[in-house]
């Protein structure tokens, strides 16, 4: 039976594979365990997309938990030049309740979008963010 610190490590090390799918696996699997590690925020500017979108994942997870950290890090991949990535960052971005100002303000920005799939999900995540 693996020992957490035997999955971290084989976690961080998989984040420097060559294939992709391994770095996104891992990244998903070090995500899980700790989201803001400095791995996890690295891998969102992994040369692959889906690398990419995993970390946004992980960090939109702790987003909406609260961290901080991961907040400011799915704030920023809302201006990626990645569309898969500003879609997914903009979707964890929507998921979060708080009323935090920057959340709001970002979720305003992201309805002047392009992508109507972005404008779609951050009008709609507006009405989850603004409080009564």
């Amino acid at each position: 039976m693996k020992t957490i610190a035997e999955t971290v490590a084989a976690a961080t090390h998989g984040t420097q594979d060559d294939n992709w799918r391994v770095r996104r696996q891992a990244v998903a699997a070090l995500g899980q365990i700790a989201p803001t590690d400095p791995r996890v925020l690295a891998a969102l500017d992994d040369e692959h997309r889906l690398v990419r979108r995993a970390a946004v994942n992980a960090v939109g997870a702790a987003a909406v938990l609260g961290d901080i950290e991961a907040l400011e890090a799915v704030i920023a991949a809302t201006d990626s030049t990645c569309s898969l990535q500003r879609y997914a960052a903009t979707c964890w971005l929507s998921r979060v309740t708080s009323g935090d100002p920057e959340v709001i303000a970002e979720l305003l920005l992201c309805t002047q979008s392009r992508s109507p799939d972005i404008r779609q999900v951050a009008i709609s995540g507006l009405a989850r963010a603004v409080p009564a």
